[in-house]
């Protein structure tokens, strides 16, 4: 009991106490990366390669895009 089947690999509890805060990680990395990629597309380049990157590289995919495809923000000028 307690012990989880995946395909021909079983899973106990402890396996899964230390996979689940990856797992967790990962999806939030997805999730925040995709929002900053959608609100900014008009300003992104290669969109689709970002998502491809972030999708199929997993763990490491969003934190690349999150070094070097978001680029440097616009400072905005305050003329007096």
């Amino acid at each position: 009991m307690g012990n989880l089947l995946l395909g021909a690999a079983t899973l106990s509890a402890s396996d899964l106490q230390t996979i689940l805060p990856v797992v967790v990680i990962h999806g939030i990395l997805i999730i925040v990366a995709m929002v900053d990629l959608i609100r900014n597309w008009n300003v992104r380049k290669a969109k689709i390669l970002w998502i491809i990157v972030m999708v199929m590289i997993q763990i490491v995919g969003p934190i690349v895009y999150f070094i070097f495809g978001r680029g440097k923000k616009d400072e905005k000028v305050i003329s007096r």
